[in-house]
Order: C-alpha cells, then sequence, then structure tokens
C-alpha cells in the first residue's frame, strides 16, 4: 500500500507533466514547443527517480 506522500508526490508530479505536455501540443512546431516537450520528458524521468527514492526510504511504502 502506498502512502499519502507517495499519492501526493505522483500527482504534483502528473499535473507538471500534463501542462508540459498540452503547452507542447499547442505550440507544435515552435521552440516555445520543444522545450515543453523536453521539459515534459525531464519531469517523467524525475517523477520516476523520486517516487523510486521516496519508495526506498518510505517504512510505510515498503
Amino acid at each position: 500500500m502506498k502512502c499519502r506522500r507517495f499519492d501526493t508526490l505522483r500527482a504534483e508530479f502528473e499535473r507538471e507533466i500534463a501542462y508540459f505536455s498540452g503547452h507542447s501540443a499547442r505550440n507544435r512546431g515552435t521552440s516555445a514547443g520543444k522545450a515543453s516537450a523536453t521539459h515534459a520528458i525531464d519531469a517523467r524521468r524525475n517523477m520516476a527517480r523520486a517516487l523510486s527514492t521516496h519508495t526506498e526510504r518510505c517504512p510505510e511504502c515498503c
């Protein structure tokens, strides 16, 4: 079972990813759109890292 902090972290990252992905889709082909796509990819990587680290250290999530 995952703890509340895990759910909060995941929700925050998913919100950020959705924002960057949406901005990228709306501005497809522009430098702003390409930058947002890159930021979305980085946010996914950061989410994986943060959730993995959290799961390793959190006694509720182990």
